[in-house]
């Protein structure tokens, strides 16, 4: 489980360096905002159980 977060970050990482060679400021921000929602599609479920782990 940390390790698909470790994997999920260092992809968001390396894909917002890239897009900040993008020339147009607006078309960042746009772009971005579709890739963190993306990814939040993939997010885990949050445990709900009430056991601690």
């Amino acid at each position: 489980m940390v390790r698909s977060y470790y994997q999920k970050v260092k992809i968001r990482n390396k894909l917002e360096s890239i897009l900040k060679q993008l020339k147009n400021p607006e078309e960042l921000k746009n772009l971005n905002q579709e890739i963190n929602t993306f990814f939040e599609q993939y997010e885990a479920p949050k445990e709900t159980s009430g056991v601690a782990l």
